[in-house]
């Protein structure tokens, strides 16, 4: 190679796997696999050597690495320092006709095509993608947290609120109804006033670009140095917007503070979407289905196929078994209507940069709006608690489906989780905040035993709680089959 140094890979690891093959002083290959689709591609690394004979030694060996790879998707990239045409050397000595003949035979003999055009260079950096560039269909409406930069959004948003138009039926209903209405106005106002984020970042770099050429010939009075400061003003808060933008859809809750961190969230926001793409799965029968209508279809009967259409409920015999632990006072307590307070503790205690769910709306936009929707709010819950009963819009949920590992093949390397709506949410936490004052009369001090023999004492609380739902699952799977005698005790 030379005093100049050897081949060598590189790449990021989150993207791509790269695993090295085989290698000679002048050629590397490497199977690389995409991470986020299911492209595959053998990768030569080349610099050929100068004299005649390395260069017949050269082909001849990257023709037999060549052939068991025959059908399959192989790139080139490096310098062979070897032309295949005349006209594609200009001045210095000229080619020899032997090396222009075998190379030219090298490339026909396996099947390979040149698709850089010529530019008079002798090195052509190429940028190779290989991901799968599908359009992403129309996202539904989510709740941006960086609107609340502009110092008038909460008003407006207060205003609209008090201005929704009333409509006939239940507390939850006429709820839904007004965020409805709150969805349309904020498309409005994000298109005329808000305005696009991006465009206007490049707007204002153009004028201070503007700004400083006049600065460097001519100068610049204290009008245009004022302009220029009030520019830049308008850059480092649009800045600071498009850093909220991508955080929120970045999903990385575990960094909060410290420098700009832009380019991070958009790279990992980038490097989610293309995870979380499916773009061929496999089906039952192992036929690989790449059309998405095909996808979609098995991805519902999979998982429809995984949840019965009764869920078992249990016996009357086990109910019975269980003693009553519940006071007429605890009943009152748990039956008492929710307090201002109490709602309020909920929705604050929850964390305002979770994903919003179907609804759109996000935690963060119930604590920053708060102050004039919090009653209403109130009342929703109150109306649930009441009728027992949960408005099906409210009720309604996403089923996000997670890889299991790298590269998943069929839905089989996915796991389903249920994104629920924020109100939702609020109304199960206010009444699991009601019934964990009961707990210790009703969750034994001893549970903690189970957990500690099946495995589920990672956390202080939810580990062992589930660690106990799970052995109650088993008492009761046990009683069903009649293994455990006439009673339980």
């Amino acid at each position: 190679m030379g005093a100049f140094g050897g081949l060598a890979f590189l790449w990021k690891d989150m993207t791509i796997d790269l695993k090295l093959v085989a290698s000679t002083p002048y050629w590397m290959l490497a199977l690389v696999r995409s991470r986020v689709s299911n492209i595959k591609l053998w990768l030569f690394n080349v610099y050929g050597p100068m004299s005649i004979g390395g260069k017949k030694a050269l082909w001849d060996s990257l023709s037999l690495t060549l052939s068991p790879l025959h059908g399959q998707l192989v790139v080139f990239g490096g310098d062979f320092n070897a032309i295949s045409f005349d006209d594609e050397k200009c001045g210095g000595i000229l080619p020899n006709k032997r090396i222009l003949e075998d190379f030219s035979t090298f490339i026909l003999n396996n099947d390979l095509v040149d698709f850089l055009p010529y530019v008079g260079l002798d090195h052509f950096p190429v940028l190779l993608s290989i991901f799968d560039d599908k359009a992403p269909s129309h996202s539904s409406f989510k709740f941006k947290p960086m609107w609340f930069r502009d110092p008038s959004f909460l008003l407006i948003l207060q205003s609209w609120w008090s201005v929704a138009p009333y409509v006939h039926g239940s507390r939850m209903f006429r709820f839904a109804k007004n965020l409805s209405y709150l969805k349309l106005e904020i498309k409005k106002w994000n298109v005329l006033h808000f305005k696009n984020i991006f465009s206007e970042k490049a707007k204002i770099r153009e004028e201070l670009e503007a700004l400083n050429d006049r600065f460097m010939n001519g100068g610049m009075d204290f009008a245009t140095l004022h302009k220029h400061k009030s520019l830049n003003s308008q850059l480092e808060e649009i800045l600071s917007k498009e850093e909220i933008y991508w955080q929120q859809k970045s999903k990385d809750l575990w960094l909060s503070d410290g420098d700009r961190n832009t380019k991070f969230f958009h790279a990992s926001t980038k490097l989610k979407c293309q995870r979380c793409r499916i773009s061929s799965i496999q089906n039952s029968d192992g036929v690989v289905l790449t059309e998405e209508p095909d996808i979609v279809n098995e991805g519902a009967q999979f998982f429809k196929s995984l949840l019965p259409e009764e869920l078992s409920v249990f016996s009357d015999n086990f109910a019975s078994s269980i003693p009553k632990l519940i006071i007429d006072e605890d009943n009152a307590m748990l039956m008492a209507p929710f307090s201002i307070q109490e709602v309020k503790d909920v929705v604050f205690s929850m964390s305002p940069k979770k994903a919003p769910g179907p609804g759109g709306f996000t935690t963060l936009f119930f604590q920053k709006c708060w102050s004039f929707l919090g009653e209403d709010l109130r009342l929703v819950l109150e109306e649930a608690r009441c009728n027992r009963t949960m408005l099906r819009e409210l009720n309604s949920t996403l089923i996000a489906l997670i890889p299991k590992c790298e590269n998943p093949k069929s839905f089989v390397d996915f796991c389903p989780i249920v994104l629920c709506n924020i109100l939702y949410k609020i109304i199960t936490q206010a009444i699991s905040l009601k019934l964990a004052n009961l707990n210790p009369k009703i969750i034994s001090v001893i549970y903690s035993s189970y957990d500690s023999q099946i495995g589920y004492d990672e956390g202080p609380r939810q580990g062992k709680l589930a660690g106990t739902i799970v052995c109650a699952h088993e008492i009761w799977v046990w009683n069903q089959m009649g293994q455990m005698g006439s009673g339980l005790y």
